[in-house]
């Protein structure tokens, strides 16, 4: 996985204005990605906990 990282920064530096832009598009889609599951999990956990906490009463 790192590895594919890394190919995708050095597409960032690239002389081919192809490459860079996709390589910038990606990073932006994994990132806001990941950015997107952090809040579902959080979000999941939430409820989760509420679950549990009306079970308990």
């Amino acid at each position: 996985m790192s590895e594919a990282a890394a190919v995708l920064r050095a597409g960032l530096t690239e002389p081919h204005v192809n490459v860079r832009h996709k390589s910038a598009v990606k990073l932006i889609d994994l990132g806001l990605k990941v950015a997107e599951l952090y809040e579902l999990e959080r979000r999941l956990e939430e409820l989760v906990a509420r679950f549990q906490r009306e079970k308990h009463r």
